[in-house]
């Protein structure tokens, strides 16, 4: 058996290219198969922009004007067969119903509306209808809580008229489709929060993941603050039959000739290795192949390290932030309040680095697969190849070796 990693997540807006740029890889981070995201601000013509090498968009709901938006994206290696997609005019539903490791699954984004409009819950009533043969797997923003005790802050008593009619359609909703609520199914009587309400001055829980109780095991659910968006992230791993995974493929980075200690790294390491095995063959061109594959090792092992080190800085700036959160949930500060800002100050600064890097990165991959003359030359170089001998490599001192 293996496992699906899910995210539900009101995104406030993908319309800036950096910010896309740092939620995908917020979802790769994070090891996510499947997203529902919900507020992404996409018109229709530019929907397909949130996606890279690793995830693309395969059903959304949108309007012609920069709001709402609903989003079920995918993980590209994700083996899955799509039977049929579809996505409501208002921007508020998206589906796909597929075929995932032979179970028929159904996944659903919802954006609701943050005021009672009765017919929502009517339309979205008759679309789970209409699949009564496939399990369901929801992710959404429905804008009101189930429990008015555990899932808001502050005393239940102060609920707007407005919020109890919709957690009473909630509730019922749920009621009427025996659906789970994932969240509460792992943590029954934590009050942990996904949106702050500055108007309201409270936190509540408005944000889900809500499956089948046909659906395999539950193993992990969560709720994790990102500086990205006002809304937290929800975050669920469920049980699934065994799927397959493609190997992975190493490309040079080429950002690392511009970085100063990578440089004197390799040119250390490099000097070693001539150093010691110059002269040890009489066949220059396996000396060449032993040049390429020390060039491969010392340029993964560095970027390797690199790697590692800024994720433990995001993960760490990433657990700060939850902790403060979750301590602000409890009791507000203004000092902590100050400390959250600055934490999400920094944890913004490191994401969009990272972000930028990808979108370097994606830019490149386009430039050299893309259409034009020079690529037809460099298949032609590169089938050429192995007539190509290299006899012999001349030092900066001019001297062959």
């Amino acid at each position: 058996m293996t496992t699906l990693q899910l995210a539900s997540w009101n995104t406030n807006g993908l319309n800036e290219p950096v910010k896309r740029a740092a939620c995908l890889d917020l979802l790769h981070r994070n090891h996510i198969d499947i997203a529902f995201i919900q507020e992404s601000h996409l018109k229709t013509l530019v929907v397909q922009r949130f996606a890279n090498r690793q995830y693309h968009v395969a059903a959304f709901a949108s309007v012609d004007s920069k709001t709402r938006g609903s989003l079920i994206v995918l993980k590209r290696s994700l083996p899955i067969t799509i039977l049929e997609k579809f996505g409501t005019e208002d921007g508020r539903i998206s589906y796909i119903k597929s075929i995932i490791a032979g179970c028929r699954i159904a996944f659903i984004s919802v954006y609701a509306p943050n005021q009672l409009e009765p017919l929502f819950f009517t339309a979205l009533s008759e679309i789970l209808i209409e699949m009564h043969d496939f399990a369901i797997i929801m992710g959404a923003d429905m804008n009101a809580v189930i429990d008015p005790v555990l899932d808001r802050s502050g005393p239940a008593c102060h609920c707007s008229h407005s919020q109890s009619s919709l957690s009473t359609s909630l509730s019922k909703f749920i009621s009427d489709f025996s659906l789970i609520d994932v969240f509460r199914v792992i943590n029954p009587t934590v009050r942990q929060y996904s949106f702050y309400s500055n108007r309201h001055k409270t936190y509540s829980r408005i944000d889900y993941i809500l499956t089948s109780s046909s659906i395999s095991e539950i193993h992990h659910a969560a709720i994790s603050p990102t500086p990205l968006s006002d809304h937290s992230i929800v975050l669920a791993k469920l049980t699934l039959p065994n799927t397959p995974t493609k190997a992975a493929r190493w490309h040079f980075n080429t950002t690392l000739v511009k970085n100063e200690e990578y440089c004197t790294y390799f040119r250390s390491e490099f000097s070693k290795f001539v150093a010691e095995n110059i002269g040890s063959v009489g066949d220059p061109r396996i000396f060449w192949y032993a040049l390429k594959g020390c060039i491969r090792n010392i340029s993964i092992a560095f970027a390797s390290h690199l790697n590692k080190s800024r994720l433990a800085k995001i993960d760490d700036l990433e657990n700060k932030l939850t902790s403060l959160e979750l301590q602000q949930q409890l009791s507000f500060s203004e000092a902590r309040k100050q400390s959250i800002e600055v934490t999400k100050t920094e944890l913004n600064s490191l994401l969009r680095l990272r972000a930028e890097f990808l979108i370097h990165k994606t830019r490149r991959t386009y430039y050299f697969q893309g259409p034009r003359p020079s690529h037809l030359l460099s298949l032609r170089l590169k089938q050429s190849e192995k007539f190509t001998n290299i006899t012999a490599i001349r030092s900066e001192s001019s001297q062959t070796i």
